[in-house]
């Protein structure tokens, strides 16, 4: 407990040997945020850990390093897809979705375009920009 404020610290999946917290925030007034880094789901033991932390938050910040197309020949690397992201995003019943952790070779049009293919998926869905500020 941070004053009035509660952090939850558990860890999640990234790469052997790696040691890698996800974090849940939660406010007296009910607010609460999930922030996942570095995570990648290699079973359902790793979905759990984020689940737990991530369930009815008002935002998710989550990692989304890799397209759909790009996981299979990066699985293992420790870190998630856009389609990870919304998928955990659904399941813990997260207002909003931020997605972060952007892959360095990825142009601000092309995560524009991922956005777009998040139209559909029936949550709010943002990516994350430096600068940003959201209100809670």
């Amino acid at each position: 407990a941070i004053g009035s404020t509660r952090v939850t610290a558990r860890r999640v999946n990234h790469v052997p040997d790696v040691v890698t917290l996800g974090f849940r925030i939660e406010d007296a007034a009910g607010g609460s945020l999930a922030y996942i880094p570095d995570v990648e789901y290699l079973e359902q033991g790793h979905r759990d850990q984020t689940l737990e932390l991530a369930a009815g938050v008002d935002m998710l910040i989550h990692d989304a390093h890799q397209t759909t197309d790009e996981y299979p020949a990066r699985r293992g690397r420790g870190h998630s897809s856009v389609q990870d992201a919304v998928e955990i995003a659904r399941q813990a019943r997260a207002r909003h979705l931020v997605l972060f952790h952007h892959h360095p070779d990825r142009s601000d049009s092309a995560i524009d375009d991922l956005l777009r293919s998040c139209d559909s998926v029936g949550l709010r869905v943002d990516a994350a920009r430096e600068g940003a500020e959201y209100t809670m």
